[in-house]
């Protein structure tokens, strides 16, 4: 199931109050594996690390992980529930794709 960092992203919606607002916004709460899958599944634009573009919020993907690429060879990723969300580089790290995620609007520099 989607959790931590990845959940917060896609499912938080911010309104006029300071506490944030628990809806799914039409995501479904897909496994890492699952996400993946269906991403490529619906023809969203994904490939192989060495073919990753330069566009944050992407997701990168190894089995059963999900972590959000943020800039500069980096990732945000949910570690653990003792080491909460870490900053970590892409390299070394054994993902294995990247995909946009269907339900988040990229804005992409020209």
């Amino acid at each position: 199931r989607l959790r931590g960092t990845h959940q917060g992203v896609c499912w938080l919606e911010y309104g006029e109050s300071v506490h944030p607002i628990w809806k799914p916004m039409g995501m479904p709460d897909y496994g890492a594996n699952q996400m993946y899958q269906s991403a490529v599944n619906a023809g969203a634009d994904h490939g192989s690390m060495s073919a990753m573009p330069e566009i944050v919020g992407l997701a990168v993907w190894k089995e059963g992980h999900i972590g959000v690429y943020i800039g500069g060879g980096y990732v945000i990723e949910a570690a653990s529930t003792t080491k909460g969300v870490i900053k970590t580089q892409v390299e070394g790290r054994g993902w294995q794709g990247w995909c946009k995620i269907p339900y988040i609007d990229y804005l992409e520099e020209e």
